[in-house]
């Protein structure tokens, strides 16, 4: 990716924050684009005062450390990787993530752990969202699905709790349809009313 076409898409990524409640960075950076890319695209979101879900591992994911995002957000092996952890079981991931959070000054943490549920270390508190199992047909893009759930409640105004509730629905409701991260309305409906939180 040359560095042209990377100052192009920062430009219009200002235009566009202009009418943003939030914005969504995520997945890994193609071949050319430095590590910290995500962290300076944060950081001119936090400049115009918009909320960022940052969905990335490894590298990319500590480069926005420097200025933390609203949301980090990855799954069960990506922060296993991503901090050097080896957690094996829930509590153990839930004692990590509560000290990565502080380390870094994280406002939230969001671990995904497939079947297992979604794991958000909050400032209004620790939560833990499962939604009931699903006969998967393609879990492809139910991450995507996830933070766009997230943020769409948050930006309505939802608390962490309700928000984790819809996210973890849209996630599950987007393994029953072939096409990659599509979800339907109504199954996210029935599944959201099915979807457990517990205050961990």
């Amino acid at each position: 990716i040359r560095m042209e076409a990377q100052e192009e898409l920062t430009k219009r990524f200002k235009n566009h924050l202009l009418q943003a409640k939030w914005v969504i960075l995520a997945g890994s950076l193609p071949e050319g684009i430095s590590p910290d890319f995500y962290g300076r695209l944060n950081q001119i979101a936090n400049h115009y005062q918009v909320p960022v879900l940052v969905d990335c591992s490894g590298e990319a994911a500590l480069q926005c450390s420097i200025t933390p995002p609203t949301v980090l957000k990855m799954n069960w092996p990506e922060f296993n990787q991503t901090f050097q952890m080896n957690c094996q079981n829930i509590p153990s991931l839930m004692k990590a993530g509560r000290e990565i959070r502080l380390t870094f000054g994280l406002p939230s943490l969001v671990i995904t752990c497939g079947e297992d549920g979604i794991l958000a270390i909050t400032d209004q508190g620790s939560y833990f969202a499962v939604a009931p199992p699903q006969q998967p047909i393609n879990a492809a893009g139910a991450g995507d699905a996830t933070s766009a759930a997230l943020t769409w409640r948050l930006s309505q105004g939802d608390s962490w709790r309700e928000a984790l509730r819809w996210a973890a629905a849209a996630g599950a409701a987007t393994v029953l349809t072939e096409r990659t991260a599509e979800c339907y309305y109504s199954d996210i409906e029935k599944i959201h009313h099915l979807t457990k939180i517990d205050e961990i």
